[in-house]
């Protein structure tokens, strides 16, 4: 296992172009998804009816009003399976880059091949890991979600107290997910490197940094610091791109629309690159870290007895395997006159079994 900038120079390069493609493909099966149930959602409208009430409004207000609670319930469903799907989508690129960096991490290698056998493979997984990890994160989204509705509405009573009050405990609430996320941050990587289930690998990632909860926080910050220095070209580019914008709105000339489109293009040759740099991080730091609690190494066995001795084999040459034959003669280790004795006795010896009998066939 090399360090995080030898396996970046190593495959980063490689990675990057995978993900670019990745990346690529997951943006047109989004634009393709959305196109369909655009007009899905057209020919819907207009086969109840809707389309008329739209078109003999005065404006969108009234529109609304027309509509019955049932066709908003619909409508609500129906934003809800555009979401699920999109989160089916981009499930199969999340995997599928996931794999691809621990393939890095545990196995030194990447592959094209990798990419797509993780994408397949834990596709719903990873979808399902997703659905679960919102909704373990209910207790603080909703909250927050409430405080920003506040906000707003502190904002239309330009009440500057109940604004500063609501601001300051969505802070609290951004602390608070943020730190709750930290702890579900390795479920994915979990998920695809050990191959368990979506609730299984939460539950270990919760654990694990739980115990370490300090070497998460660090992968946390280590994040951050990866990310920054992106976020604060994006936003350099944003600013000279639509600052003339702010300034004139009537006047768009060819700079805006080459600083956007040079906008577009580094976010689109950038973004594989930070996937790249946050997936091997986080699979590093699992592996250096966090599997320990995971996926615990097997403990030597220990002896039944403690108080038992081993007993040395008293024979320290009984692994040989034994003579076939026995050895016959003289001994040189005998003085002369016991030699001829026990030659004496085996030529007088009457014992079937003896190879010395000379009656022994």
């Amino acid at each position: 296992m090399g360090t995080f900038f030898s396996l970046l120079r190593k495959h980063g390069l490689k990675m990057w172009g995978i993900h670019l493609l990745g990346f690529l493909i997951m943006m047109a099966a989004l634009f393709v998804m959305e196109i369909i149930f655009y007009f899905v959602g057209i020919v819907a409208f207009l086969a109840m009816g809707i389309g008329v009430s739209v078109v003999s409004a005065d404006n969108l207000d009234q529109a609304f009003t027309s509509a019955t609670v049932g066709m908003i319930l619909l409508v609500a469903l129906f934003v809800i399976f555009i979401y699920l799907v999109s989160f089916l989508i981009q499930s199969f690129h999340t995997a599928g880059s996931i794999g691809l960096a621990t393939e890095a991490v545990l196995d030194d290698s990447t592959s094209l091949n990798s990419y797509f056998r993780s994408a397949t493979r834990y596709l719903w997984k990873m979808f399902l890991l997703s659905i679960l990890a919102a909704v373990v994160s209910l207790p603080i989204l909703i909250p927050w979600g409430v405080v920003d509705f506040g906000m707003a509405f502190a904002s239309e009573l330009d009440n500057t107290l109940l604004f500063f009050l609501c601001a300051a405990l969505w802070l609290l609430l951004l602390v608070a997910m943020i730190l709750f996320g930290s702890l579900l941050l390795y479920a994915p990587y979990i998920m695809i490197a050990e191959n368990m289930g979506p609730w299984q690998s939460i539950r270990h990632s919760i654990r694990a940094a739980r115990k370490s909860y300090g070497k998460a926080f660090v992968t946390l910050l280590l994040l951050i610091a990866a990310v920054t220095p992106f976020i604060i070209v994006y936003a350099v580019l944003a600013g000279v791109t639509f600052y003339p914008l702010f300034l004139d709105p009537d006047n768009v000339g060819v700079g805006t629309f080459l600083g956007l489109s040079l906008l577009i293009l580094v976010f689109l040759l950038t973004f594989p690159l930070i996937q790249v740099i946050i997936n091997l991080i986080i699979s590093l730091r699992y592996k250096q870290h966090m599997r320990q609690w995971v996926v615990p190494e097997d403990p030597e066995p220990a002896p039944t007895d403690p108080h038992s001795q081993e007993i040395p084999d008293q024979d320290p040459y009984s692994y040989r395997e034994p003579l076939s034959q026995p050895i016959h003669g003289p001994d040189p280790f005998l003085p002369p006159e016991e030699n001829r004795q026990d030659l004496d006795h085996s030529r007088n010896s009457t014992d079937p079994e003896d190879p010395g009998d000379p009656y022994h066939r």
